[in-house]
């Protein structure tokens, strides 16, 4: 993804990042991520900064074809090991390994503040997704990603709740999202 940040122990990262998953708040955030994707089953989405794939897993249990994409070859091997069924790819946000308008929708959660370009992540999504499709970026300041790709942004808002350990925060990154979609 071009992140700006690394982790220097990446085990501690999968800690946190499992600790946090599995608050309340954490969850119906993702939930309410793929919800709003509102693509049909059997949709072929893609989650851009997957990390260890929670997301990408509970998409396939739902019925969608979930494509987790994350640089870190270290975070592929733990969601590779941890969900054998789902399918994960190390690319870029800028050059996805995708034909043009080849998925319904796109999803990245706490990403694009961290990647060098998200306006390219952004056209980059564009070019992938389907007329219609839906990008979904969760704890994203969006002010960053200028609308230059004929997009049109369609809600945001926030999940109550959904702070660290279930106490809701009134401005919180952790509960923000945005939803665009594509002209058709």
């Amino acid at each position: 993804m071009s992140t700006t940040n690394t982790a220097p122990d990446p085990e501690a990262l999968v800690a946190l990042l499992d600790v946090i998953d599995n608050y309340p708040g954490a969850a119906a955030l993702r939930a309410r991520s793929i919800e709003l994707l509102a693509a049909p089953p059997g949709a072929v989405i893609v989650d851009v900064g997957c990390g260890a794939g929670r997301a990408v897993a509970e998409m396939a249990e739902q019925g969608w074809d979930g494509l987790g994409i994350d640089l870190d070859e270290h975070m592929l091997t733990i969601a590779r090991r941890r969900w054998p069924h789902c399918r994960f790819e190390k690319a870029d946000a800028a050059e996805l390994p995708l034909a043009d308008h080849s998925v319904q929708g796109y999803r990245a959660e706490k990403v694009f503040h961290d990647i060098a370009d998200p306006t390219a992540a952004l056209t980059e999504a564009h070019r992938v997704l389907t007329p219609g499709g839906r990008i979904v970026l969760i704890g994203q300041d969006c002010s960053l990603v200028k609308s230059s790709v004929g997009i049109r942004f369609v809600g945001r808002g926030q999940v109550a709740g959904s702070g660290l350990g279930g106490v809701p925060r009134a401005s919180s990154v952790e509960s923000a999202w945005w939803c665009v979609e594509l002209p058709c």
